[in-house]
């Protein structure tokens, strides 16, 4: 008996889009779980994009057999290629092939989340987008915020052939809300899988953290620092009145800032970094003293729990699929309320005995969720068994 066949799209895997995203990581994880059941991936991609080495490698893009867009005359040609030489079809994002209307081959794309409809953009946004066409896109969007949604709402709809597949409870029934016809056991929720051993090498830690200028448990750190629903500028703000106050002498390490659009007055306290590779971000949340985790919308919210597996105390966002995911193994705020991020903050300096408590909580939490797997490997394969036998 042959291998099971999957075409899997790694068109969101280009360099600087989607590498380092939890996006990105649901993608690589679910390619190495199929791998491990004997599928026989086959990869579409666009030669014309770059993607990563050190992903690359991970994904053994080499030894794969691969199919590129670039082979094919227009979109037609493609649709009409994919539905008749496969059984399944993977996409980390819906959004290339929305247009398509597969009659055959079962198309399978997750919804991470429906940040979209629930969090409305405003003006402020604007400051986190680079480039004068991606500014104007932005605006009309907010301008033209009903007619937005509602074409929105049209794209995110399921056709038929395609199943729907998500991270959470709670997006399952945000997806429900918002489409209440849908029939909700169309909707397949299966949480990612959660990567138990390290990226980095221990001996190298020391180097890594005097070459960014941080010492060991003597930094906060952040994450996504270029996407304004990530509101990392509540935490900029909040910190540097602490600072300015006097009540703080640790030092904030942020990522992810792309173009430095952040005015503050204790520069010598605020590190800003662009995205790091997968072992650097390892040790950082390994060895920062806590971890902030602001957002406002969220549909999993991995970073939490890339933390929580070392035991790392985290501040996150009292909103969306954060209670889901961490339940009490961190301390919340509300995430429009800087005196609560300062009072938590604060508590979690000046009260050891707390600290140390959050600590244990963060790493029982992450235990429970690890320990979850194996479960939910043998759910995606289910899956996949039950499309490519239906």
């Amino acid at each position: 008996m042959g291998k099971k066949k999957i075409l899997f799209s790694i068109l969101s895997l280009k360099k600087n889009d989607f590498n380092y995203s939890g996006g990105g990581n649901y993608a690589i994880t679910l390619i190495n779980i199929l791998e491990e059941a004997n599928y026989e991936i086959i990869f579409l991609y666009d030669s014309l994009y770059e993607i990563e080495k050190d992903i690359l490698k991970v994904i053994k893009f080499d030894r794969k057999k691969k199919i590129d867009i670039n082979e094919f005359i227009n979109s037609n040609d493609l649709e009409k290629y994919i539905d008749d030489n496969f059984k399944l079809f993977f996409s980390p994002v819906r959004e290339k092939f929305r247009n398509f209307n597969f009659k055959k081959v079962k198309y399978i794309y997750p919804i991470h989340d429906l940040r979209d409809l629930e969090l409305k953009y405003n003006f402020t946004s604007l400051k986190y987008v680079i480039g004068v066409k991606k500014k104007i896109k932005r605006i009309i969007k907010i301008i033209i915020t009903p007619f937005y949604l509602k074409k929105l709402k049209a794209r995110i709809f399921p056709k038929k052939n395609e199943i729907i597949l998500t991270v959470s409870d709670y997006t399952k029934y945000s997806i429900k809300y918002y489409f209440p016809t849908i029939n909700l056991d169309s909707i397949y929720v299966i949480p990612p899988i959660y990567h138990s051993g390290s990226y980095s090498e221990k001996n190298i830690e020391k180097k890594v953290l005097r070459e960014v200028g941080v010492e060991k448990e003597n930094f906060y750190f952040l994450t996504n620092a270029n996407r304004w629903e990530k509101n990392i500028e509540l935490f900029i703000e909040t910190y540097d009145k602490l600072i300015d106050t006097h009540q703080l002498e640790k030092k904030a390490l942020i990522l992810g800032v792309k173009k430095n659009i952040f005015k503050v007055k204790n520069r010598d306290k605020f590190i800003f970094l662009d995205y790091v590779d997968y072992e650097r971000l390892d040790i950082f949340y390994k060895n920062c003293y806590a971890y902030i985790y602001p957002t406002l919308n969220e549909g999993y919210g991995l970073p939490p729990v890339e933390a929580m597996k070392y035991g790392t105390v985290i501040i996150a966002a009292a909103n969306t699929a954060i209670f889901e995911v961490c339940e009490n193994g961190v301390i919340y705020f509300k995430s429009n309320s800087r005196n609560e991020l300062a009072n938590k903050i604060l508590k979690i300096e000046y009260s050891k005995e707390d600290y140390f408590k959050m600590k244990i909580k963060s790493k029982e939490r992450y235990e429970i969720l690890n320990s979850t797997n194996i479960l939910i490997k043998e759910k995606y394969l289910q899956l996949f068994e039950r499309l490519l036998n239906y």
